[in-house]
């Protein structure tokens, strides 16, 4: 297991988490895990999950090129057109809510097991031949369950995905 070692703001090379021990407690209470060497591993394991999430969607660009860790940015603003200097606070707590889940539960999907697959929908025309098949429950590796909190608090430092809006005059 790696070192517990925190992003201080400053581009880390070998920093494993966004969030210590202590902020974690103030936020959520010194009884979310069981002891330091638990919180360390979920807040470890919440860090990796925030990077996979969101890391490769954040805005601006990593601070030095050594860093191990997405955040610190350069030209990462808030909504009001600040520069944001090391880790923001909202997604600090972003991660310590992953946390806090890691240790409850899990913060990703169980793929379904086995082959079997509920068919949802199928069409059939025979002339000139059409077969479609749509499946329920079938989660893909590009799947993440819903923390709405968490997750509204990591999507502000993102770019927009371009979901699709439409402009009219």
């Amino acid at each position: 297991m790696p070192t517990f070692l925190v992003e201080d703001g400053t581009g880390l090379a070998l920093a494993t988490s966004y969030v210590d021990e202590a902020f974690a407690d103030d936020y959520l209470g010194a009884s979310w895990a069981a002891d330091s060497a638990a919180k360390e591993a979920a807040l470890m394991s919440a860090t990796e999950y925030a990077e996979a999430r969101w890391g490769h969607l954040l805005k601006g660009r990593p601070l030095i090129s050594e860093q191990n860790l997405e955040l610190p940015r350069r030209s990462l603003y808030d909504r009001y057109g600040r520069l944001i200097e090391g880790v923001p606070t909202d997604w600090k707590k972003a991660v310590t809510l992953y946390a806090k889940e890691s240790v409850d539960s899990t913060l990703y999907p169980t793929p379904p097991s086995g082959s079997a697959k509920e068919v949802k929908k199928k069409k059939t025309v025979v002339g000139p031949i059409t077969t479609e098949t749509e499946y329920l429950g079938v989660a893909t590796a590009s799947t993440y369950l819903d923390f709405p909190l968490a997750d509204r608090l990591a999507r502000q430092f993102t770019v927009s995905s371009g979901g699709g809006g439409v402009m009219r005059n």
